[in-house]
């Protein structure tokens, strides 16, 4: 009986593990584009952000525009919105998280590689420029920082593409506010490089990518839970092993 509850508690404490190690992953984009067959803003598992895309038919060159990345903790996705100028309608990409819910006590890292800002139009000169960037209430910044404003220009011509990226990695939690959390501000694509305006840009030349990973911090007592029950579990084999074993019988 007591190997038997021994072996009840270690499956209990190892089942419980499943979910120690939530993760969700999620990317978003905004790129140049043009209204049409292609599509201006992404949302999904990867930089690709192939799982969600919206075209924005807007004209991006109407001078600075709002946007919103962000993660609702009651839906479990990341998500990109951008306010259209005049008419404040949303156009948005999201991207649900297709495994474990994460807890609101959730440690967030924006890697520097995932978040970038790209310019390669040869027609002629362009920039991308982000502004008021700031973190919804809420947000603890556990290391590095949000930079206020963010971005790049390319000359126009030969020359490649000018890529920016962030300076270091920014950890953050968002438990203040339940676990969800937005980013906010304006997103300005120069109007030199867009098709129709004199430019060349279309597809992803002119974008804008950002990423976010999100990982379950266990608890303390979860910790324990998991690791008595990996002893219970070795103790109860290991009792097992030594039942099957048969006894020697003693010589009279």
């Amino acid at each position: 009986m007591i190997a038997k509850r021994l072996f009840q508690f270690g499956l209990l404490a190892v089942l419980s593990a499943s979910a120690w190690g939530s993760t969700f992953s999620f990317f978003t984009t905004m790129r140049a584009g043009q209204t049409g067959p292609t599509w201006e803003l992404g949302a999904g598992s990867t930089s690709a952000t192939t799982e969600s895309q919206t075209n924005y038919t807007p004209t991006w060159n109407l001078g600075a525009q709002n946007f919103q990345i962000g993660y609702n903790q009651t839906t479990g996705q990341g998500y990109v919105t951008v306010a259209a100028p005049v008419t404040g309608t949303l156009y948005t990409a999201s991207f649900a998280n297709p495994g474990p819910a994460l807890t609101s006590d959730v440690n967030w890292t924006i890697a520097p590689s995932s978040f970038f800002v790209i310019a390669n139009t040869p027609s002629g000169p362009s920039s991308i420029s982000l502004t008021g960037l700031t973190f919804s209430s809420g947000v603890t910044i556990l290391s590095g920082s949000l930079p206020s404003s963010f971005g790049t220009s390319h000359p126009g011509g030969s020359g490649g593409t000018v890529t920016n990226t962030a300076s270091a990695p920014i950890v953050f939690n968002a438990a203040g506010s339940g676990g969800s959390w937005t980013i906010d501000g304006t997103v300005q694509f120069t109007a030199a490089g867009f098709v129709g305006t004199g430019g060349g840009a279309s597809g992803n030349q002119m974008q804008f990518g950002f990423g976010a990973s999100g990982t379950d911090t266990p608890e303390t007592s979860s910790v324990f839970l998991i690791g008595a029950g990996l002893i219970a579990l070795g103790c109860y084999r290991n009792r097992q092993r030594s039942s099957a074993v048969p006894k020697k019988e003693v010589a009279p």
